[in-house]
């Protein structure tokens, strides 16, 4: 009898170190990140999920390039909040995730008057016009599970928030936010 609660405890013992390996090489494989960014990234899916565990902010003259099929996961409550460059590249078949991390909704994404305006500028390409795009802009992206509401947050529940800003948002979908509108100052 002896023998069988040993095995049994030792069976338990051998279940928790697997579960505790497993998480430690979850958290291994994910990039944090906070803070200010002050120079260009380029965030790639080698190195994704990108957990953003407090409030990031890219600065005036910071570039932020999210590559194709990126998944960014932002814990309760935090935003991103850009004074300068973001690009997000997704693509038809790899599309960025902006996600929340856990299961309460994350914050905004913040685009202050400082932000980089979207622009079009055509040009001749093989087949016909093509356009290159310069400034802010989130191409190919689903947006979830955003717009926490919280006291001390200027955002007031919603996932995007345009501060005098003009990104452009091109096949973009969101769901399951709490409030999906998005916000903008008259000019």
């Amino acid at each position: 009898m002896m023998m069988w609660k040993q095995q049994a405890f030792l069976g338990l013992i051998v279940n928790i170190i697997i579960l505790v390996s497993l998480s430690v090489w979850e958290v291994q494989c994910a990039t944090l990140k906070s803070g200010e960014i002050t120079g260009s990234e380029t965030w790639v899916v080698g190195n994704s999920p990108y957990v953003i565990d407090d409030n990031l902010i890219i600065t005036t003259q910071a570039t932020v390039t999210i590559a194709a099929g990126v998944q960014v996961l932002l814990h309760p409550s935090v935003d991103i909040i850009v004074e300068g460059t973001l690009l997000v590249s997704g693509t038809f078949a790899n599309r960025v995730l902006f996600s929340n991390y856990s299961t309460l909704p994350w914050g905004s994404i913040v685009f202050e008057s400082s932000s980089v305006p979207s622009t079009f500028t055509p040009g001749v390409g093989i087949g016909g016009y093509q356009f290159s795009e310069t400034g802010c802009y989130i191409h190919y992206c689903d947006i979830e599970n955003g717009g926490y509401i919280s006291p001390s947050s200027s955002s007031f529940g919603m996932v995007i928030v345009l501060a005098e800003a003009a990104p452009s948002f091109q096949h973009c979908s969101f769901s399951t936010s709490w409030d999906i509108q998005a916000t903008a100052a008259q000019y």
